[in-house]
């Protein structure tokens, strides 16, 4: 089995119809950020599944934009 690539951020945007198990298998965050391009049924369930997967997550819908300071 192939490591997972490491990502301080994992952005999801737009049309996004995976699941988070799924990308999960290609990617490690730190962070998902959600996207407020998406609808309110798809930013819930990939904030349930940030939770169940330990992750956290920036719902930009509901805290605004995430900002990264360097």
């Amino acid at each position: 089995m192939e490591e997972r690539l490491r990502l301080d951020h994992l952005i999801l945007t737009k049309n996004n119809t995976l699941s988070l198990y799924s990308l999960m298998e290609l990617y490690n965050p730190k962070l998902v950020v959600i996207d407020a391009s998406l609808s309110v049924r798809t930013t819930y369930r990939l904030t349930k599944e940030c939770q169940k997967l330990g992750i956290p997550c920036h719902d930009v819908a509901q805290k605004g934009a995430y900002r990264i300071n360097f």
